[in-house]
């Protein structure tokens, strides 16, 4: 990508902001970022994105000493993650569905001291029986790989994305506004009724003085019908019948042209929303993503005596293809066995979606969720039959 382009992209992340203000950047799908624009003025950036952008190199990764977080998912990186050790702070680093595919390429990362989390879902060092351990006595710090420590114990989802909890607390966030700019207007109106009925009742009493009692009634009746006209304007919402005719049917009109676009269907209704208890050892908990830039899933599914899926939720932060994928992932993993929900890939997701490249790794978030709620049950049936449960 030229920088020009870059630059463009890089401005309308930082929404206005210096470098120096920015504390988190999503740069997704940003096709082949010029990442030495990452200059070492953002001094105060926390958190960076930059998902799916067709990065193949880590050279020259710039030096940010504040950076906490960063997520890489989905690029083409096999090498030059010594590059991240310009970034002393980090504490969480996504390398899900990229080119790692020996242990030894990892090994530069046991000098990020804080480095606490490391996630590399659908790399190629996965696929080795035993690999969190092998990764943790690599890089002792950690805390958890793949969301699960070195007890084979999965990090709670309340600790760092609960996404039931922050979509409840955001709705009373809004609500709370709304109520206190509602009381404000109302606060606001009424005083200036007041103060209008005032002058009007000052008005009535001069020229009372100076007309009879017949002026003063036709007074009063003009002031009847004023109020009533006031009232149906605010009852309109400052919108009459003609307008009103304007805009439903362009908003109609566009519903229309996207009715038989699977994405939106599964967008505008969604199945399976909703959560299971956790706590249940019937249940399986995964919760994947990237809380910097917004896409967060959180699937759940039950699973019954003979190791079928009776039931699936989920929740999850993002875009419409966030949310398509996620449904139509519970769909399709209900009613089957532990063994037919693992065969469920992405690349069949985005097809039955007809996603665009952009937004592939949506249906990669899906199944990376999918596997993180079938170990997490795993884990627990472990626990229950001692060593036995579902392979």
């Amino acid at each position: 990508m030229e920088k020009s382009k870059t630059s463009q992209a890089l401005e309308l992340a930082m929404k206005g902001r210096e470098p120096e203000q920015t504390v988190a950047l999503c740069l997704d799908n940003c096709r082949n970022p010029d990442i030495e624009q990452l200059s070492e003025r953002f001094v105060n950036l926390e958190e960076l994105s930059l998902v799916n952008v067709g990065l193949q190199s880590l050279k020259k990764f710039p030096k940010l000493e504040s950076l906490k977080k960063l997520d890489l998912s989905d690029n083409f990186i096999a090498n030059g993650l010594e590059n991240l050790l310009n970034c002393p702070n980090l504490k969480h680093i996504q390398l899900n569905g990229n080119k790692i595919n020996d242990f030894q390429q990892l090994e530069c990362l046991k000098e990020l001291k804080n480095l606490t989390h490391l996630d590399l879902f659908n790399c190629g060092v996965t696929d080795e029986e035993g690999y969190r351990q092998r990764i943790f006595a690599m890089i002792p710090q950690l805390k958890y790989v793949d969301g699960v420590d070195a007890n084979d114990e999965y990090e709670d989802s309340d600790a760092e994305y609960d996404v039931e909890d922050e979509e409840e607390e955001d709705a009373e966030d809004e609500d709370q506004e709304d109520e206190e700019r509602g009381s404000d207007d109302d606060e606001e109106e009424e005083e200036e009724e007041d103060e209008e009925e005032e002058e009007e009742d000052e008005e009535a009493e001069v020229e009372a003085e100076d007309s009879d009692g017949e002026e003063i009634e036709n007074e009063e009746e003009g002031e009847g019908e004023s109020q009533e006209e006031d009232e149906e304007d605010i009852n309109n919402d400052g919108i009459d019948e003609e307008d009103e005719d304007e805009v439903v049917p362009e908003v109609r009109g566009k519903k229309r042209k996207h009715e038989d676009d699977d994405v939106l269907d599964h967008y505008e209704n969604p199945r399976n929303v909703g959560s299971l208890d956790k706590s249940d050892p019937t249940v399986g908990t995964g919760v994947v993503g990237a809380p910097a830039c917004g896409d967060v899933m959180k699937l759940q599914i039950k699973v019954d005596e003979n190791g079928r899926i009776t039931d699936a939720k989920f929740k999850t932060f993002g875009c419409c293809s966030a949310i398509a994928s996620s449904s139509l992932a519970t769909e399709w993993i209900k009613g089957k066995s532990v063994e037919e929900a693992l065969q469920v890939k992405n690349h069949e997701i985005a097809a039955e979606l007809r996603l665009p490249p952009v937004k592939i790794h949506c249906s990669i978030l899906a199944e990376e969720a999918i596997n993180a709620a079938l170990n997490d049950y795993r884990s627990k049936q472990k626990k229950v039959t001692g060593g036995g449960g579902s392979e």
